[in-house]
C-alpha cells in the first residue's frame, strides 16, 4: 500500500519530466493532469482486485478485475487519503504534539484509514457473494 502511494505521488513528477524532455508544453501538462487520476484509480483498482483475490481463505477462486467491493474500496481509499492529506496539511500540528514521533503517528493513522477502505470493500464483496449463494 505504501509503495502504491509512493508511485501515485511520483506520477505527477513523471509527467513533468516527460513534458520537459520531449518539449510538449502546457497542453501535455494539462492532459497529464487530467489523465493521471483515472490511471491512478485503475492501479488502485488492480491492487484491490489482487487483495480480494488472494486474501480470502476460500477453496475456489474466481478472478474478477472489477467487483463492487473493489470499486467502492478504491474510491473510498482515494477519498480518505485525499481528506487525510488535507487534514494533515492544514489542521494537524502533530510535530508540536508528538515531536519526533509525529511521522510515525501520521503513518499509522493513514494505514488505519487504508485498512478501513480495504475491509469495507472486502465486506461488501463477501456480503454480495453470500447473498448470491443463498438465492
Amino acid at each position: 500500500m505504501l509503495a502504491l502511494a509512493g508511485i501515485l505521488r511520483q506520477v505527477g513528477k513523471l509527467g513533468e519530466a516527460i513534458s520537459k524532455k520531449a518539449g510538449l508544453g502546457t497542453a501535455f501538462d494539462l492532459l497529464w493532469g487530467i489523465l493521471r487520476w483515472p490511471i491512478a484509480f485503475a492501479a488502485i483498482l488492480l491492487f484491490f482486485a489482487l487483495v480480494y483475490y488472494f486474501a480470502p481463505n476460500v477453496d475456489q477462486r474466481n478472478w474478477k478485475w472489477i467487483t463492487p467491493g473493489s470499486v467502492i474500496g478504491s474510491f473510498l481509499w482515494l477519498v480518505l487519503s485525499a481528506l487525510f492529506q488535507l487534514y494533515v496539511t492544514y489542521a494537524g500540528h502533530y510535530s508540536k504534539t508528538y515531536g519526533a514521533l509525529a511521522t510515525g503517528i501520521v503513518l499509522l493513522l493513514w494505514l488505519n484509514y487504508s485498512a478501513w477502505a480495504i475491509l469495507f470493500g472486502a465486506e461488501l464483496n463477501a456480503e454480495l457473494d453470500r447473498r448470491r449463494a443463498s438465492s
